[in-house]
């Protein structure tokens, strides 16, 4: 679903992250210069996987060069919140990155799976430092009596997660992120009763692959044990509140989805996407 892709989503954040139904907060700007510079990585990078339009002859390499230094020019002239620090250590990764696979023949989707993974761990970093704030923004809102939706994710990807939350919001659908609303949980009975009662409050649940799930990277296809847990345990609250028999499966009722970026005929990628349908829509009525 292309309206979910990174660049559109981070695109979203660094226009709307000061409107009023999204609310704001005193961390805005320092959030936005994360999302500047990631879509500035991403450029005429990322667009080639997309799932609609999908080209691997790229030359991933040569690009990243020139996004690097964009990056470079942009931060030498301008003040920005996030530290040098921070943005040296980013331009230093990606440099690396590129010298270690110049002459290398790794397929291109191997070699997008690993920028992304430089990206998301940058960001985290840089995310971390505001956490407690994030959070307590994120608590400020209420639900308005939109429909929630439950997401569960493969992988932690705060930024693009963080993204998600505010996009649903605009469209008048409260998407519950567990980082988002609990502080650091351990994983207990206590942590499984709070998920369990967030699914069973939930009218839909989303999925988020991880993304060498969705570029069919070879390796362990297994996902977190979590993510089954939380996809078995919101099959049976739907089966028994809606068909009285938690056996009974009705495959005509959509109720969990699936977001697909990078992949084609992705619903037959993954055993874990059975039953799941692919997300083709977003509404305040749910999703389609």
């Amino acid at each position: 679903m292309n309206e979910l892709t990174r660049e559109n989503i981070f695109l979203f954040m660094i226009n709307n992250i000061d409107e009023v139904d999204i609310g704001s907060f005193s961390e805005s700007n320092y959030i936005k210069e994360i999302y500047e510079i990631n879509l500035i990585v991403l450029n005429e990078i990322e667009e080639k996987f997309y799932s609609s339009t999908p080209n691997f002859n790229i030359d991933l390499i040569n690009q990243l060069e020139i996004n690097i230094t964009n990056i470079e020019d942009l931060t030498k002239n301008n003040n920005f919140e996030l530290s040098n620090d921070l943005i040296k250590k980013l331009i230093t990764d990606l440099t690396v990155f590129n010298n270690n696979n110049y002459e290398n023949k790794m397929k291109s989707q191997n070699l997008f799976n690993k920028l992304l993974k430089i990206l998301m761990d940058w960001s985290d970093k840089a995310l971390k430092r505001k956490f407690n704030n994030i959070r307590n923004h994120v608590k400020s809102f209420n639900d308005k009596n939109y429909k929630k939706i439950f997401l569960s994710y493969a992988f932690e990807d705060h930024l693009y997660t963080l993204a998600l939350f505010y996009y649903f919001y605009s469209n008048q659908l409260y998407l519950y992120v567990d980082w988002l609303i609990n502080d650091e949980i351990p994983k207990t009975d206590y942590l499984k009763r709070n998920l369990f009662d967030n699914l069973s409050d939930s009218e839909q649940l989303l999925f988020l692959q991880s993304p060498n799930m969705e570029l069919n990277i070879q390796g362990n296809p297994s996902i977190k044990a979590w993510c089954a847990w939380e996809l078995g345990s919101f099959f049976y609250k739907t089966n028994s509140q809606f068909s009285g028999n938690p056996y009974n499966y009705d495959s005509s009722r959509k109720y969990k989805f699936f977001i697909n970026i990078y992949r084609t005929n992705a619903s037959k990628s993954h055993r874990i996407l059975e039953g799941l349908t692919e997300l083709s829509g977003i509404s305040p009525n749910g999703l389609t």
